[in-house]
C-alpha cells in the first residue's frame, strides 16, 4: 500500500516456520502470510530512547533468537509473539563502532557474526558484547555487505564494498584480501562487492557495483568476469541466487537477469514483465524452501518460481495498418508516386500478442536501406523523400527473448522519374552531345592536318593536342552527362555552350602564329570557367595584367599559357578537396613579358608520389613543348625561359609557381 508504507524493500528472509519477513528502508519490519499478502507491519522497532524504522537485515539463530540489523540504530532482538523489540548494541551504548548492519550470519560452530559498515563483528556467546575485526583499519575499506562460510576451511567469505573480497580466519583472526589489480585479467575487476552465492563448494559468484558478475574458482583463485561488454544488461549486481544446473538469477540496476553459466546466455526481464521496477536492492534476494525466488527493490517485491515461467513461442502475422503519401496508384501491396511528392509513411503492427511492449520491430526499404533499421517499440517507418526508382519495404518482428521472429509481406514502392531521367531522353541527349563534340573534333583535326609542316608547325600541333587532350574531352563529356542526370539542363546547356566557345576559340587561334594577349586571356578564361563548373565551383581563379597599355596590340605565341594552367589544375589542385586557388598574372617588363601562374595545390613532390601510385599515369608534356616553342618563336627577339618553383609556406600550405619569360612581339 503506497499510501501507508514505503515500498523500498532492502531485505528478504524466511524463518524456520517458513514465514517470509521483509526489511524496508523506512517502513520497518513486514510479515507476509503464506499467500504473500501483508499480515503484519511493525513500522518502528522501539526500546526506550532507541527506535528505528530502517531494517537492513534479519536472522533467526539456532537458539530461536530473532535478530534485526538496522540502517541507523544498530542491533535489536525482536519478539515475534509480542511484536516488541529490545536494543542490543549500537554506537550510543558503546558496543558497536557503526550503527549500519547489513548482514547477520551464524557459522558452523554456532558463532554469530554481524556485517557492519565499519567491519566484521563477533558476538560473545554469553554476553551481549561484540569484538570487531577490520581488514584495513586505517582506511574506509571495511564495509561488509554479506557473509558466507567456506565449509571446507571454516573461513568466512566477506563481500566488502570498497575493500574487495575478504577471507577471514575465525581461529587466528587474520584476513586475506583479494582486490582488483590493474592489468591482471585474473583478478577482481571491481572492489565494490555487494552479493555472494555458492555454486557447489569450489565456485563463488560475486556481485559488484560497477564490475558486473565475477566468478571465483577457489581451486585456482582466478576470477572470470561477466559484464556489460559480454552482454550483461547492467554492471550493478545487487543480488545473486544460484538455482542449479547452471541457472543464475541476478538482480541489477536495470531489471532481473537469468544468466546461464555454461551456455553464457542472458534472459532479461524489465518492468513490462511485471517487475516492481528496474532497480533492485542489495540484501533483498532469497530462495525459499519451496523453490520460490524473491527479489526486493525500490518499489516492492517480486516473487516467482522459475519453472513456472512460460514463453510465447508462436509467431504472429504483421499487417500494414496504414500507408500515407501522395500516390498515383495504390493497392494493398503496391504504391506509385511522383518524384515531386515522394514522402511516404508506413504503419505496421503485429496483432494478438499478450505483451505488445515485448515486440521488437525492424524494417528495411530495399534499394534505400542497406541494413535492417531497429524501430524499438515504434511501429511507423518514415521516408521524407525518395529518389526515382523501385523499392521493396518489409518488416521483421521478434519477441524480446528471441523465441520467434516473423516477416511481413513485401510492399512495392515505385517513384516515377522526371522526363530528363527517362532512358530515352538520356540516350537522345548523349547522342546529341556526342555528335556535336565529334563534329567539332573532326573539324579541328582536319584544320590541324592542313597546317604545321615544319618544326614550328609540328611543335604547335603537339602543344594543341596536349591542350585539347582526350582526358579533357572525356571529363567535359562526363560533366555534361552529370548535369543531365542531375536534372540540371540549364547547367548542361551552359557547360556545353562554354565548351563550344572554347573549341571555336582554339580552332580560330590554331591557324595563327601569334595572337593578342586579349585573345589568349579570353580563351584561357573560357577554359578555367569550364574547369570551375566541372569542380562544382570549387575553383577560385584570377587573371590579371600589369603595365600592358593595349592588350589587343600586344602579341604572344598562340596557345602558350593554357597548358601550364591545365597542368596546375590536374597535378596540383584536383587532388585537393576544397580551397583550390589559381592566380595568373601577365606583366610588361623592360625587355619581355612575364607570366606568373601560381596555385595552392599539393606541390610537385606530393603529385609525383600520387602519380607513381596510379595504375594509369597521366604524362604532361606541356612544359617541354612550350620551352621548345619559345626557343623557336623567339627568333632572336629576346630572352625566353620557363622557371618552376615550389612554394612552402610557414603555415604548412604548399603550392607551385611557374614563370614564363616571353619575347615581346608587337
Amino acid at each position: 500500500d503506497e499510501e501507508t508504507y514505503n515500498n523500498n524493500v532492502y531485505y528478504t528472509y524466511q524463518d524456520k516456520k517458513n514465514t517470509i519477513w521483509l526489511g524496508t528502508l523506512s517502513s520497518g519490519l513486514i510479515k507476509l502470510d503464506k499467500n504473500h499478502r501483508i499480515e503484519a507491519v511493525y513500522p518502528k522497532l522501539i526500546d526506550g530512547i532507541f527506535e528505528s524504522s530502517s531494517v537492513r537485515c534479519i536472522y533467526e539463530d539456532s537458539k530461536g533468537n530473532f535478530w534485526i540489523g538496522t540502517g541507523k540504530q544498530g542491533i535489536f532482538l525482536f519478539d515475534r509473539k509480542t511484536g516488541k523489540a529490545k536494543m542490543v548494541a549500537c554506537k550510543e551504548n558503546g558496543k558497536l563502532s557503526s550503527n549500519t548492519v547489513r548482514d547477520i550470519f551464524e557459522d558452523s560452530k554456532g558463532r554469530l557474526w554481524f556485517a557492519l559498515q565499519s567491519g566484521l563483528a563477533l558476538k560473545d556467546s554469553i554476553r551481549h558484547s561484540f569484538t570487531e575485526y577490520k581488514a584495513d583499519p586505517e582506511h574506509r575499506n571495511n564495509s561488509i555487505y554479506q557473509i558466507e562460510e567456506d565449509t571446507k576451511t571454516g573461513n568466512l567469505i566477506l563481500a566488502s564494498f570498497r575493500g574487495g573480497l575478504q577471507i577471514f580466519n575465525p581461529e587466528n583472526k587474520q584476513f586475506k584480501v583479494y582486490t582488483s589489480q590493474v592489468g591482471d585479467t585474473n583478478s577482481l575487476n571491481n572492489n565494490n562487492l555487494m552479493a555472494l552465492a555458492w555454486v557447489g563448494k569450489d565456485t563463488l559468484l560475486i556481485g559488484t557495483y560497477g564490475g558486473g558478475l565475477n566468478i571465483l574458482n577457489l581451486r585456482t583463485l582466478k576470477f572470470d568476469h561477466i559484464s556489460e561488454s559480454n552482454g550483461l544488461v547492467n554492471n550493478a549486481v545487487y543480488g545473486i541466487i544460484y538455482n542449479g544446473n547452471g541457472s543464475v538469477w541476478l538482480s541489477t540496476n536495470n531489471g532481473l537477469v537469468n544468466y546461464h553459466l555454461y551456455q553464457k546466455t542472458f534472459i532479461n526481464f524489465k518492468p513490462e514483465h511485471y517487475l516492481q521496477s528496474t532497480e533492485f536492492n542489495e540484501g533483498a534476494f532469497l530462495k525459499t524452501n519451496n523453490g520460490e525466488l524473491l527479489f526486493g527493490g525500490v518499489n516492492g517485491l517480486n516473487y516467482f518460481k522459475p519453472q513456472n515461467i512460460t514463453f510465447d513461442t508462436a509467431s504472429r502475422a504483421i499487417y500494414f495498418t496504414d500507408v500515407r503519401g501522395t500516390f498515383r496508384e495504390k493497392s494493398p501491396l503496391r504504391v506509385e508516386m511522383s518524384f515531386l511528392s515522394s514522402r511516404i509513411e508506413i504503419d505496421f503492427m503485429l496483432l494478438n500478442y499478450a505483451n505488445p511492449l515485448g515486440i521488437r520491430y525492424y524494417y528495411k526499404l530495399k534499394g534505400f536501406d542497406t541494413e535492417w533499421i531497429p524501430a524499438g517499440l515504434q511501429n511507423t517507418a518514415i521516408y521524407p523523400g525518395l529518389s526515382p526508382g523501385t523499392y521493396t519495404f518489409q518488416v521483421l518482428a521478434k519477441d524480446e527473448f528471441e523465441n520467434w521472429e516473423t516477416y511481413s509481406e513485401k510492399l512495392t514502392v515505385i517513384v516515377e522519374p522526371p522526363l530528363w531521367q527517362k532512358r530515352w531522353f538520356i540516350i537522345l541527349g548523349l547522342f546529341m552531345v556526342t555528335g556535336i563534340v565529334y563534329t567539332l573534333f573532326r573539324y579541328r583535326t582536319r584544320a590541324l592536318e592542313r597546317s604545321y609542316k615544319l618544326q614550328l608547325i609540328d611543335s604547335e600541333l603537339t602543344a594543341l593536342r596536349s591542350q585539347m587532350n582526350p582526358h579533357f574531352i572525356f571529363n567535359s563529356l562526363n560533366s555534361i552527362q552529370y548535369y543531365i542526370l542531375k536534372k540540371e539542363p540549364k547547367e548542361a546547356y551552359k557547360y556545353l555552350s562554354t565548351f563550344a566557345s572554347l573549341m571555336r576559340k582554339i580552332l580560330q587561334n590554331s591557324r595563327l602564329k601569334y595572337i593578342s594577349v586579349a585573345d589568349e586571356l579570353e580563351g584561357l578564361n573560357l577554359y578555367l570557367e569550364m574547369e570551375q563548373m566541372r569542380m562544382d565551383g570549387n575553383l577560385n581563379y584570377t587573371i590579371k595584367t600589369e603595365n600592358i597599355d593595349d592588350l589587343d596590340q600586344t602579341n604572344i605565341p598562340t596557345m602558350l599559357i593554357q597548358p601550364f594552367a591545365e597542368n596546375s589544375i590536374i597535378h596540383g589542385l584536383l587532388p585537393k578537396d576544397n580551397n583550390r586557388k589559381l592566380d595568373i598574372l601577365i606583366s610588361h617588363e623592360k625587355t619581355h613579358l612575364l607570366c606568373i601562374i601560381t596555385d595552392n595545390g599539393i606541390g610537385r613532390e606530393a603529385s609525383s608520389i600520387m602519380n607513381a601510385k596510379r595504375s594509369s599515369k597521366h604524362t604532361s608534356e606541356g612544359m617541354e613543348l612550350t620551352q621548345k616553342r619559345l626557343k623557336i618563336l623567339s627568333e632572336g627577339k629576346g630572352d625566353f625561359n620557363v622557371v618552376i618553383d615550389d612554394i612552402h609556406n610557414l603555415d604548412g600550405t604548399t603550392g607551385t609557381s611557374v614563370k614564363l619569360i616571353i619575347p615581346i612581339i608587337t
